[in-house]
């Protein structure tokens, strides 16, 4: 336990002095530092404009994910090529640019603050997704092979919070009984 919270403790500091850094650019001119909590669609998006519209910015995107994309990556079926190629648009617009720094397995209120984060950048924007299902209210909904497309979807992509809750065998044994 004591390595678990040493590890958290020199993971947040390390991700506060690289994050602090953001303030100035390299010339000592004082720019615009951003903080995007998460790196899906929403998030992507709003560093791709945020990019365009203002010069002297830097933007650091946190995700508690390792990796970023989000819903795009983990939700969005592997034969829709098409709606995947946003990446592509991610990567060489957002993620490759000087002003945009990337941090992954970052859990805000555990790993950073939302505190910390006002006090290290001058706008925080919230632009993470859903991370639970809304109950229907409807009999059956909680039964075994009862399955919300969610939960389906990110299971299917192999989003690490969902491989492990739900097993291929799930699927395999039960494929007529199962509702999604």
């Amino acid at each position: 336990m004591l390595a678990k919270s040493v590890r958290c403790l020199t993971h947040r500091r390390i991700l506060q002095s690289r994050l602090c850094n953001h303030r100035f650019h390299k010339y000592g001119v004082r720019w615009l530092s951003a903080c995007i909590v998460g790196s899906g669609p929403s998030g992507m998006y709003t560093a791709k404009y945020l990019l365009k519209r203002v010069k002297d910015v830097n933007i650091s995107i946190i995700d508690e994910l390792p990796t970023p994309f989000g819903l795009v990556r983990f939700g969005v079926a592997p034969d829709h090529a098409d709606t995947k190629n946003v990446i592509n648009d991610f990567t060489d617009n957002v993620l490759k640019d000087e002003r945009v720094s990337f941090f992954g397995n970052v859990q805000l209120g555990q790993t950073i603050s939302i505190q910390s984060l006002q006090s290290m950048f001058d706008a925080v924007v919230f632009a993470y997704g859903a991370s639970s299902d809304r109950k229907l209210g409807i009999s059956g909904e909680d039964l075994r092979g009862v399955y919300s497309a969610r939960q389906f979807v990110n299971w299917y992509n192999g989003h690490p919070h969902f491989v492990r809750q739900i097993s291929d065998d799930d699927f395999r044994c039960n494929a007529s009984q199962n509702v999604v």
